[in-house]
């Protein structure tokens, strides 16, 4: 794997997009400084590059009628084999609705 960096720019968005990715181009280009154009290249720039893996939806699992879920959050620190093991692992305490990597700091809320 590559590393990639940012210019300060470029580290606004998949910050500001990790909050809120459904925000249009130009809603962010508005938000961060930049054209619509230019956030647009930049965005599908680091899809290609692997800095943006994907979108994602959260489901509220409550509406859906169930009632329990479990959000478990780990830091590790580890190669990719580790994680894979720490998976398989996982999967033993029940289904994984997602996993994913998180940029910055995570905050929980009620709402």
């Amino acid at each position: 794997m590559t590393t990639t960096t940012l210019d300060e720019l470029g580290g606004k968005i998949p910050q500001f997009l990790s909050n809120s990715c459904r925000i249009s181009f130009n809603g962010l280009g508005n938000y961060i400084g930049l054209t619509t154009k230019s956030v647009k290249a930049r965005v599908k720039k680091m899809q290609a590059s692997g800095v943006i893996d994907g979108f994602i939806v959260k489901v509220n699992s409550l509406v859906l009628g169930n009632s329990k879920f479990c959000l478990l959050v780990l830091k590790i620190n580890s190669n990719a084999a580790d994680l894979d093991h720490i998976r398989h692992i996982l999967t033993q305490l029940g289904d994984i609705l997602y996993t994913g990597h998180v940029l910055g700091d995570i905050s929980l809320s009620n709402s």
